[in-house]
């Protein structure tokens, strides 16, 4: 073969070679960042209760489009610039689980409509959202006034009883407390009412504030006729040193038992001396 065929044929594989180099490994574009801290809640009060809340994640929309679900605090990679809509929805754990994560969906959106992207910048934004404004409260109780929405049943040694909260906030001084002790080894309550609530797979919740070291359980009453009910327990909470907070989602219980109304009980129980702290509990539906 010829010195310039050989030199020709070289050349042929060296452009198809480099070429594909190319098609392979293209240029990587330059993110913009964002960074999100935390998002805040913001509360009327005297309608909605306390503003505690467990919000662990961001749901990211960059012009209507979904960028992921992030896990907070978060800095987010977004391939764009300049000033566009970015959405950012409240993310929970259903029934405190991390492995199911959710928008909630009582919590309306922050949203910035001309937000500036910069190319390898973090920029760092500050969502403060409310409840949406056609979540309905079938009750909140956070014991601050004297009585409460909830009794002990038949099975119960004790009662719930008001006592400080411990870290008081402007709204919230006092808690629901639970003590296990002696003979009284027992405790359950429900709801004094019954409430009406949505058998159409329509969302219904329930946030609860919590601090004990003993197991306790959050269950529902379906109520189908005066004298016909359907007990269920839904969700087991562990103990946790810290206030804490979980959003139970109650709605297929609902959907699947279609009944006239509802209560909300509670269940714990122990041979040895434990302690049960409740507040800011909310039963929320549209």
């Amino acid at each position: 073969m010829k010195l310039y065929t050989r030199i020709i044929i070289l050349a042929f594989f060296l452009f198809i070679a480099f070429g594909s180099c190319k098609v392979i490994n293209p240029a990587e574009e330059t993110p913009s960042y964002i960074h999100i801290n935390k998002i805040d809640l913001n509360t009327n009060y005297s309608t909605q209760g306390d503003s505690s809340n467990n919000i662990s994640d961001a749901w990211v929309y960059i012009d209507d489009d979904a960028i992921g679900a992030f896990e907070l605090p978060a800095t987010i990679p977004i391939l764009n610039e300049g000033n566009h809509k970015i959405e950012i929805g409240p993310g929970i754990k259903l029934n405190g689980m991390a492995g199911y994560r959710s928008k909630y969906p009582f919590y309306e959106s922050y949203i910035n409509s001309n937000f500036k992207l910069v190319k390898d910048t973090i920029r760092a934004i500050y969502p403060s959202v409310q409840y949406i404004a056609s979540a309905k409260f079938a009750f909140k109780e956070d014991f601050e006034n004297p009585g409460t929405i909830f009794e002990k049943t038949s099975l119960s040694d004790t009662s719930i009883v008001i006592e400080d909260r411990g870290n008081p906030t402007s709204n919230n001084k006092k808690c629901g407390a639970i003590h296990l002790v002696g003979t009284d080894t027992v405790f359950e309550c429900s709801t004094i009412n019954d409430y009406s609530l949505p058998t159409n797979n329509s969302p219904v919740m329930l946030e609860i504030d919590y601090k004990n070291d003993n197991n306790f359980e959050v269950g529902m009453i379906a109520n189908f006729t005066t004298s016909q009910q359907y007990k269920e327990s839904l969700v087991t909470i562990l103990p946790s040193d810290e206030w804490n907070k979980i959003y139970i989602n109650l709605t297929s219980f609902i959907s699947a038992n279609n009944a006239l109304s509802y209560k909300i009980y509670f269940y714990s129980h122990s041979s040895s001396a434990k302690n049960l702290y409740i507040d800011n509990i909310k039963l929320i539906s549209f």
